[in-house]
């Protein structure tokens, strides 16, 4: 991590150079109002925490000690992920520095801001070409460019001050109700109704639980092991909360915005509840 730091720093003065420039961020966000200004070494150290948290990721999951059952659980599903889905380590270093940009504008800004920025300097084109270098063909560069796309405002979901069930549904609909995400989702309407794709929303929810895991959280440049489990046992109730509307929901987005208000904190779903007070009266 130490050896890129020089490259990152240098990186980190041209953007702030750029930024104040003339087709810098103020065209697409008001600077004066994004807090304090972060200093380089901070906003490096922030992005270290997160490729700490991914170096530690395999040991962790092999000993299977020092976080609670639902920490362990997510973060075995993260490294399964990573392990079957080609370019996904770059993707999620390239994820966790594009989410940096909201650093660099200042300690009020969030990750939609980042998007913001991404997109005003047309820089998705730009990483299309860099996973294309990588050798991956276009219409996957594009694709995967696209779920990125989907996928960064909603990053510090597990900062936001909500219920998990709020939380839940923030950000399917932050990603569902933007209708530029919908080409990554596979949706289409038939009959009034809005359907997505199953293998769409599911590769999605998969790269959400891996981005958000390592790259998510407050900011902080102290890696802390109990910091971290804290924000992945919420984010494990989020995501499994998610997973269990979208098995019920018939891949329509009305019903798995309503699967979720419906269903609750995790005790099961309405079906099981009521299940569970018939028999409590006999």
């Amino acid at each position: 991590i130490e050896s890129i730091k020089a490259p990152m720093i240098e990186f980190f003065d041209t953007f702030r150079q750029f930024l104040y420039g003339d087709y810098g961020a103020q065209n697409v966000y008001d600077v004066d109002k994004a807090g304090k200004m972060l200093s380089n070494e901070e906003v490096f150290e922030n992005l270290a925490v997160k490729l700490t948290r991914l170096s530690k990721l395999p040991g962790i999951v092999e000993t299977q000690k020092g976080m609670k059952e639902e920490s362990l659980a997510l973060l075995t599903k993260v490294l399964d992920f990573l392990k079957t889905k080609e370019y996904l380590l770059e993707y999620t270093f390239f994820f966790a520095l594009i989410n940096s940009f909201k650093d660099l504008l200042g300690d009020k800004a969030e990750s939609s801001d980042s998007l913001s920025v991404f997109e005003h300097w047309c820089l998705d084109r730009k990483f299309r070409e860099v996973l294309q270098q990588m050798g991956m063909a276009g219409d996957a560069a594009y694709y995967k460019t696209e779920i990125f796309k989907c996928l960064i405002p909603t990053a510090d979901i597990t900062i936001k001050n909500l219920s998990i069930s709020e939380k839940a549904l923030y950000l399917v609909s932050e990603i569902f109700d933007n209708t530029n995400n919908w080409k990554a989702l596979g949706v289409n309407m038939y009959e009034d109704v809005v359907w997505y794709g199953k293998e769409n929303a599911e590769e999605l929810f998969g790269m959400a639980e891996v981005f958000y895991s390592i790259c998510g959280g407050k900011r902080t440049t102290k890696y802390s092991a109990a910091s971290w489990d804290k924000e992945l046992v919420e984010l494990e109730k989020v995501t499994r909360l998610i997973a269990l509307a979208h098995k019920d929901s018939g891949y329509q987005k009305a019903r798995l915005y309503q699967l979720i208000r419906g269903v609750g904190v995790l005790e099961g779903t309405k079906k099981k509840t009521t299940s569970r007070k018939k028999e409590e009266k006999k």
